[in-house]
């Protein structure tokens, strides 16, 4: 009894050995996070969307230009008919994070939004205030983000994740930004309103996200006795 008592791993060790082993058993322990983050991810695109549709109605009713005010009110009605593909998009980026947790970042996702011609001063303006919403968010991520990082890695057996590899980091929410608004197909200074609202709900809640999947992961057993620092 003794020698079996000494040989048995403790249960958050047995857990994570199972994990790293399979593949598919990995999935199941992760899919719950995924789950979570969609439902809130959702929720608090709503938000953001209808803060947008209300900047546009508002820009609408100041501006003195007609052609201006034709192109708000156009942007309004294409986001009353295009946000739940929008949202849906968004969600699918973020999934597809989750999807490639412990594979290299595909090189086409390195670098924000390498794809956008930098000879437009308005793309370029989108890439700076991108570059910028991320590097704001990061600085403030604090201990959640930390511990999430530890986390997430513990069901790949890799190191903290950091930057593109954390499928919801910041720059995870910017890549799928990216994707999302090109099937709204906005004009680039709508684009800004549409990722400065963004960025007053979702982004800025961030850190609820994190503590909520965070719960999640050490509630069935990864690393519950966690201290990052």
């Amino acid at each position: 009894m003794k020698n079996q008592n000494r040989t048995r791993p403790a249960p958050a060790r047995t857990a994570l050995s199972l994990l790293r082993r399979r593949p598919g058993f990995r999935r199941l322990w992760a899919a719950g996070a995924v789950s979570l983050c969609g439902d809130w991810l959702h929720e608090l695109l709503m938000t953001s969307l209808d803060h947008f549709a209300m900047q546009l109605h508002q820009q609408a009713e100041r501006t003195h230009s007609h052609l201006d005010q034709q192109l708000y009110l156009t942007t309004r009605q294409k986001l009353q008919n295009e946000r739940h593909a929008f949202d849906q998009q968004f969600i699918a980026n973020i999934d597809q994070a989750f999807d490639r947790l412990g594979q290299p970042v595909p090189k086409s996702s390195a670098g924000l939004l390498q794809t956008l011609s930098l000879l437009d001063p308005l793309e370029h303006e989108v890439i700076t205030s991108l570059d910028q919403l991320v590097a704001r968010s990061e600085a403030r991520g604090g201990l959640p983000q930390v511990e999430l990082s530890y986390r997430l890695a513990a069901l790949i057996a890799s190191p903290p994740l950091t930057g593109d590899a954390l499928p919801v980091g910041p720059r995870a929410m910017a890549r799928a930004f990216s994707v999302a608004s090109q099937t709204l197909g906005l004009p680039r200074e709508h684009e800004l309103l549409l990722l400065q609202s963004l960025e007053s709900s979702l982004i800025d809640g961030l850190t609820s996200l994190h503590k909520l999947i965070n719960a999640h992961l050490r509630a069935n057993g990864i690393l519950p006795g966690l201290r990052p620092y």
